[in-house]
């Protein structure tokens, strides 16, 4: 074997190691960048939760002082036709 030979020899086995950790890295980024994003959305959807629910009894609410309002209005129809 020449030495230009183990020359290329090495410096193939050099490149395929580089590009293998290469590769490792950009999958553990890619995880990473996914993990982060999936927190973000989850942090978004907890703070959507909250202003729905929020609403949601605002609507309970108003929906009972309706009823209230509706069953007193009835209340006097039915005292002013007695």
């Amino acid at each position: 074997m020449t030495p230009e030979f183990l020359l290329a020899l090495g410096a193939m086995f050099t490149g395929m190691v580089g590009a293998g950790i290469a590769i490792a890295t950009s999958r553990t980024a890619a995880s990473k960048t996914e993990v982060e994003s999936l927190r973000a959305t989850v942090v978004l959807l907890q703070a959507e939760n909250v202003r729905l629910r929020e609403r949601v009894d605002e609507l309970e609410k108003e929906n009972r002082e309706l009823r209230d309002c509706l069953d007193k209005a009835r209340g006097r129809k039915g005292a002013a036709r007695d």
